[in-house]
């Protein structure tokens, strides 16, 4: 288990929350203003 592996993984997985925390953001925003008008 080397440490580059370690930071290599934490890295892709923030890419991969960090891309769907944007996606979901911008689906709530969107149905907020299609609710709200």
């Amino acid at each position: 288990m080397g440490t580059d592996e370690g930071e290599r993984a934490n890295g892709s997985w923030g890419l991969v929350i960090g891309y769907w925390g944007l996606v979901i953001g911008d689906y709530i925003f969107a149905t907020g203003q299609a609710d709200f008008g």
